[in-house]
Protein backbone atom coordinates (compact mmCIF):
# COMPACT_ATOMS: atom_id res chain seq x y z
CA UNK A 1 0.00 0.00 0.00
CA UNK A 2 1.32 3.46 -1.14
CA UNK A 3 4.90 1.67 -1.20
CA UNK A 4 5.45 2.07 2.22
CA UNK A 5 7.55 -0.87 2.81
CA UNK A 6 9.82 0.20 0.31
CA UNK A 7 13.50 0.61 2.56
CA UNK A 8 14.06 3.63 0.57
CA UNK A 9 11.72 5.30 3.07
CA UNK A 10 13.67 4.43 5.57
CA UNK A 11 17.71 4.57 4.72
CA UNK A 12 17.78 8.34 5.22
CA UNK A 13 16.27 9.51 8.78
CA UNK A 14 14.79 6.85 11.22
CA UNK A 15 13.91 9.63 12.93
CA UNK A 16 9.82 10.42 12.50
CA UNK A 17 9.62 8.10 9.83
CA UNK A 18 6.86 6.37 11.71
CA UNK A 19 4.79 9.20 12.70
CA UNK A 20 5.08 10.35 8.94
CA UNK A 21 3.81 6.72 8.08
CA UNK A 22 1.11 7.14 10.56
CA UNK A 23 -0.35 10.33 9.78
CA UNK A 24 -0.35 9.67 6.05
CA UNK A 25 -2.72 6.43 7.05
CA UNK A 26 -5.12 8.56 9.82
CA UNK A 27 -5.49 11.04 7.21
CA UNK A 28 -6.40 8.19 4.16
CA UNK A 29 -8.72 6.54 6.68
CA UNK A 30 -10.47 10.07 7.69
CA UNK A 31 -10.88 11.03 4.06
CA UNK A 32 -12.11 7.36 3.11
CA UNK A 33 -14.73 7.46 5.96
CA UNK A 34 -16.21 10.57 4.68
CA UNK A 35 -15.96 9.25 0.85
CA UNK A 36 -18.45 6.25 2.02
CA UNK A 37 -20.39 8.33 4.62
CA UNK A 38 -21.49 11.21 1.81
CA UNK A 39 -21.04 10.32 -1.73
CA UNK A 40 -23.88 12.94 -2.66
CA UNK A 41 -20.98 15.79 -1.77
CA UNK A 42 -18.66 14.50 -3.96
CA UNK A 43 -20.01 15.10 -7.82
CA UNK A 44 -17.05 14.07 -9.69
CA UNK A 45 -17.65 10.30 -8.35
CA UNK A 46 -19.97 7.98 -9.61
CA UNK A 47 -21.38 5.65 -6.76
CA UNK A 48 -20.44 2.78 -8.89
CA UNK A 49 -16.69 4.02 -9.19
CA UNK A 50 -16.71 4.20 -5.48
CA UNK A 51 -17.93 0.94 -4.99
CA UNK A 52 -14.91 -0.28 -7.01
CA UNK A 53 -12.57 1.65 -5.61
CA UNK A 54 -13.77 0.19 -1.79
CA UNK A 55 -13.56 -3.31 -3.36
CA UNK A 56 -9.71 -2.53 -4.63
CA UNK A 57 -8.99 -1.06 -1.29
CA UNK A 58 -9.94 -4.24 0.21
CA UNK A 59 -6.55 -5.79 -0.48
CA UNK A 60 -4.61 -2.61 1.46
CA UNK A 61 -7.42 -2.30 4.33
CA UNK A 62 -9.71 -3.50 6.22
CA UNK A 63 -8.25 -6.92 7.06
CA UNK A 64 -7.25 -7.81 10.40
CA UNK A 65 -4.16 -10.51 10.53
CA UNK A 66 -2.31 -12.44 13.41
CA UNK A 67 1.28 -12.34 13.34
CA UNK A 68 3.22 -14.84 15.29
CA UNK A 69 6.66 -14.36 16.81
CA UNK A 70 8.97 -17.24 16.78
CA UNK A 71 11.45 -18.23 19.73
CA UNK A 72 11.49 -21.56 19.95
CA UNK A 73 9.55 -23.03 22.78
CA UNK A 74 8.38 -20.13 23.50
CA UNK A 75 5.96 -20.12 20.35
CA UNK A 76 3.83 -22.48 22.41
CA UNK A 77 2.42 -19.63 24.31
CA UNK A 78 0.59 -18.33 20.53
CA UNK A 79 -1.58 -21.29 21.23
CA UNK A 80 -2.94 -19.25 24.43
CA UNK A 81 -3.22 -16.05 22.30
CA UNK A 82 -5.11 -18.06 19.84
CA UNK A 83 -7.50 -19.31 22.40
CA UNK A 84 -8.11 -16.14 24.26
CA UNK A 85 -8.93 -14.50 20.71
CA UNK A 86 -11.08 -17.29 19.62
CA UNK A 87 -13.37 -17.51 22.73
CA UNK A 88 -14.06 -13.72 21.94
CA UNK A 89 -14.82 -14.23 18.54
CA UNK A 90 -11.80 -12.42 17.37
CA UNK A 91 -9.46 -14.89 15.52
CA UNK A 92 -9.22 -13.55 12.87
CA UNK A 93 -8.91 -15.39 9.01
CA UNK A 94 -5.50 -14.49 8.30
CA UNK A 95 -2.92 -16.03 10.53
CA UNK A 96 1.21 -16.44 9.56
CA UNK A 97 4.33 -16.72 11.63
CA UNK A 98 8.04 -17.07 11.92
CA UNK A 99 9.73 -20.15 12.89
CA UNK A 100 7.15 -21.40 15.98
CA UNK A 101 4.96 -18.86 15.42
CA UNK A 102 4.58 -20.66 11.89
CA UNK A 103 4.07 -23.95 12.99
CA UNK A 104 1.45 -22.40 15.77
CA UNK A 105 -0.67 -20.70 12.74
CA UNK A 106 -0.44 -23.69 10.56
CA UNK A 107 -1.60 -25.48 13.31
CA UNK A 108 -4.47 -23.44 13.96
CA UNK A 109 -5.26 -23.06 9.98
CA UNK A 110 -5.73 -26.57 9.37
CA UNK A 111 -7.95 -27.62 12.10
CA UNK A 112 -11.44 -27.90 12.42
CA UNK A 113 -13.20 -25.57 15.17
CA UNK A 114 -13.75 -29.18 16.91
CA UNK A 115 -10.47 -29.85 16.90
CA UNK A 116 -8.95 -26.44 17.77
CA UNK A 117 -11.12 -26.62 21.15
CA UNK A 118 -10.22 -29.77 22.13
CA UNK A 119 -6.63 -29.01 21.67
CA UNK A 120 -6.38 -25.85 23.71
CA UNK A 121 -8.41 -27.60 26.49
CA UNK A 122 -5.13 -29.54 27.63
CA UNK A 123 -3.33 -26.31 27.53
Amino acid sequence: MADLGNPNLYSHSRVGTKKLVDEYTTEIVKELHMLASDSSNCPKFEIKAIVELFRELKHSYGNTALLLSGGGSLGTHHIGVMKALNDQNLLPRIICGSSSGALMASFACTRTEADYEKMVLCM
